[in-house]
């Protein structure tokens, strides 16, 4: 193993770079980085560090690793996979450490607190952490849900970053792990060494295998569903709420266990333009493919969408654009945006100095689905991370409703389940503060041979509950599809 010293070059921040000759960039290149980087560590660094009670990251450049390869051979660990859309940043990340609580302290000023000493080159993609929680974190979790926290925040231990054409290995050390983590990091390093051919990186979809399916329920079966959608419009007549998005849920088992590979690679493929994501944890893989932004924060710009106002798409593109204009002048459908558009508004303006949103809706189309889509856009005026905005924002009427607590009482009512992570928040953050949320919808909670889909429809004035109910099974058609469920 040649020593790194060999290359590293001192970066203007005062961080350690390492610049590889072309010919050395192997399929190990980026493990004997962080071996080395590790060692080094060790023999010189871990008291420090960890009487400093910061995290500690060892970056790498690593372009032979594509984050979802890291993904797939891993299983069996906790890990998770993010895709942005158009893959402006795909992230793996493998053993999650969850970030204690501590009474009075938020997450985001937890996360900040260990990262106030972090530096990282320019291009280097630093500390990252990810955090998601239930829907509706105070309804008690049923069985599907079991083992899931109701909120959570955790730092993987091995990071794979793609942003660009630039690609890393990371690894993230938190300071109360100090005294094991080398062992089990060399160990985590040693698996993905000898597991990763550099010839079974990410590659096409392909047609989605068939999965032998044995039986499939509802909840709620489909005349209850609709019974409750007719009750929701009578609600919202009453004036009880504007605006209530209903769930149902889809429990699909199958012959064998659902291949969580190769549906991550057919989202990826045929949902390009949504945001992919895996959280695979022993009590299960929560996966899907959402349209959804929540908040995106760079540099002081919060961005997010309102994604609501539903359309199917056609194969005969006459047909199609019809439905198109259809959605676009259709005043249930422009309703229902707007409620949602001036609900982020609302939850924005006291963050921000500036706030602009388009002056009409577009469309966003799907592979099988069509949305009337807004984009806002703000310049934060307080101190604010990502992961604060985003819990501010959510529940948004887009997967809740109209005020938002009166809507909340009434799902908890009229819901026979608990959603648990599906519409809730879901995302990551740097070192900064910055990153992206999303609405972790168009999902399916996946565990070996079972998995639940899920879908919601908004309920407003003039609601059709068969077209309601019509409309959640086109939603639940994505990840059929990526399950391989004819």
């Amino acid at each position: 193993m040649l020593p790194l010293e060999r290359f590293a070059s001192v970066k203007t921040d005062g961080s350690v770079g390492f610049e590889m000759p072309a010919t050395m960039l192997t399929a190990s290149t980026g493990l004997m980085a962080l071996r080395e980087r590790l060692a080094a560590w060790e023999a010189s660094d871990r008291a420090q560090a960890a009487s400093r009670n910061v995290l500690v990251t060892l970056t790498a450049p690593a372009p032979e690793f594509e984050p979802l390869a890291v993904f797939e051979q891993t299983a069996g660990l906790e890990r998770l996979y993010w895709r942005s859309p158009g893959g402006a940043i795909e992230i793996a990340g493998v053993g999650l450490e969850t970030l204690p609580e501590r009474r009075g302290v938020s997450p985001s000023d937890r996360w900040l607190d260990l990262t106030k000493d972090a530096r990282a080159a320019p291009a280097n993609p630093g500390p990252i952490s990810f955090a998601g929680a239930a829907f509706d974190p105070e309804r008690t979790s049923d069985g599907a849900w079991e083992g899931w926290p109701r909120r959570a925040a955790f730092v993987p231990r091995l990071v794979a970053v793609q942003r660009g054409d630039e690609r890393f290995l990371q690894l993230q050390i938190l300071p109360g792990a100090a005294g094991a983590a080398s062992w089990d990091l060399v160990r985590l390093l040693d698996r993905l060494d000898a597991r990763l051919d550099a010839d079974q990186a990410c590659v096409g979809a392909g047609a989605p295998a068939t999965a032998a399916i044995l039986r499939t329920m509802e909840e709620p079966a489909p005349p209850r569903w609709r019974e409750l959608a007719r009750d929701t419009v009578g609600a919202i007549a009453a004036g009880e709420v504007g605006k209530l998005v209903l769930a149902r849920c889809q429990q699909v088992e199958a012959a064998r266990p659902f291949d969580l590979h190769a549906a991550l690679r057919r989202l990826r493929s045929r949902y390009g333009d949504c945001t992919v994501f895996a959280i695979d944890r022993g009590a299960g893989c929560f996966i899907g493919a959402t349209p959804e932004l929540l908040v995106t924060q760079r540099e002081g710009i919060v961005r997010t969408t309102a994604v609501a106002g539903s359309a199917p798409r056609a194969a005969d593109p006459a047909r199609d654009a019809a439905l198109s204009a259809e959605l676009l002048t259709d005043a249930k459908e422009q309703h229902e945006h707007a409620l949602v558009v001036r609900a982020l508004e609302d939850g924005l303006r006291p963050l921000c100095s500036e706030l602009h949103a388009d002056s009409a809706p577009s469309l966003l189309r799907l592979a099988n689905v069509q949305h009337l889509y807004t984009e806002i856009k703000g310049a934060l005026g307080v101190p604010a991370t990502a992961l604060d905005v985003a819990l501010r924002l959510h529940p948004t009427p887009a997967v809740g409703g109209v005020p938002r607590e009166g809507a909340q009482r009434l799902l908890r009512r009229a819901e026979p389940f608990d959603r648990g992570w599906f519409g809730g928040p879901l995302g990551w953050m740097d070192a900064r503060g910055d990153g992206e949320f999303v609405v972790a919808i168009r999902s399916a909670l996946v565990n070996g041979t079972r998995a639940r889909l899920y879908a919601g429809c908004g309920i407003v004035a003039g609601s059709e509950p068969a077209r309601e109910y019509e409309e959640s099974r086109l939603k639940m058609q994505s990840m059929r599809w990526a399950l391989g469920c004819p």
